[in-house]
Parts: structure tokens; C-alpha cells; sequence
């Protein structure tokens, strides 16, 4: 992505995982793990809006790693206690990088998209001003005729 800045990106992400961590983590009794999971999507989409699809990943991949040692049993480990979290885990990996990486693609299409709009603009300018030119020297041509006629009778 021509406008994509994956470091900046990359801190985008791992800040809303941060974010969400912190904002999340005191009502981790009261919600279910879905929740957290939903909300630990969006530092994947922010991280592609600013950084690509490399940022997108890696912030997703993040995501899902904190998902697993914060809101998944048992806390603070990467062991998985109980089947259905893995599903939980898994299908959050799976809709993060996917969402992620659709983003990333969009925000692709669109720089490309502005691009392609400004070479348009450019070479409508151009041809503008090729007119304008082919314009002066015709009148020119016309001027200089009309002087030798002028000058020849």
C-alpha cells in the first residue's frame, strides 16, 4: 500500500490490543469470552487502515495470543483449558487475520484507486495545455498568412 506505514501500523494495532486489554480485563468476569474476542478484532482492522497487511497480521496474531493468556482459562498461560475455548481461539485467528487482511487489500485498492485519479488529472492538464498550444499555433500560423498577404500585395 503506497500511503501504508507498517511500523506506524503495528503500534496503531498493538495499542488498541492494549486498549482493549485495559478496558476489558476488570469486566472479564462479567462478559463472555466472545466479547473479548469481538473487541480484540479491531486492533487487526486499525492496524491495516494505517500500516498494510504485514501490521494487520501481526496485530491480529497479537490479539489472539492475548486473548488466549487474558480472557481464556486458565489466566496467564498459553495452555487452553477447556475444548470449547479453542474454538474460540481458533475462530478468532480466523476472522482477525481474514478481516484484517481484507482491509488491508481495500485500503490497497483505494491508494491505488487515488493514484490512478491523479495520473488522470495530470494527463487531462496535459492535454489542456497540448490544446491550448496546438491553439496558439494555429492562430500564429493564421497571423503570420495573413501578414505575408498583406505584405505581398
Amino acid at each position: 500500500m503506497a500511503g501504508a506505514h507498517p511500523v506506524r501500523g503495528l503500534v496503531v494495532g498493538l495499542g488498541a490490543v492494549a486498549v482493549a486489554v485495559a478496558v476489558l480485563l476488570p469486566l472479564r468476569d462479567d462478559t463472555d469470552t466472545a466479547t473479548a474476542a469481538l473487541v480484540l478484532v479491531v486492533p487487526g482492522v486499525a492496524a491495516a487502515v494505517t500500516g498494510g497487511r504485514a501490521a494487520a497480521v501481526v496485530s491480529a496474531l497479537v490479539s489472539a495470543a492475548v486473548f488466549n493468556v487474558v480472557f481464556l482459562e486458565p489466566y496467564g498461560s498459553l495452555h487452553i483449558g477447556v475444548a470449547e475455548s479453542v474454538v474460540d481461539l481458533g475462530v478468532l485467528v480466523a476472522v482477525a487475520v481474514v478481516t484484517a487482511s481484507l482491509v488491508a487489500r481495500e485500503a490497497d485498492r483505494r491508494a491505488a484507486a487515488e493514484r490512478r485519479t491523479e495520473e488522470v488529472v495530470a494527463a487531462r492538464a496535459e492535454q489542456e495545455r497540448l490544446a491550448a498550444e496546438a491553439l496558439a499555433l494555429s492562430l500564429a500560423g493564421e497571423h503570420r498568412s495573413a501578414l505575408l498577404r498583406s505584405v505581398s500585395h
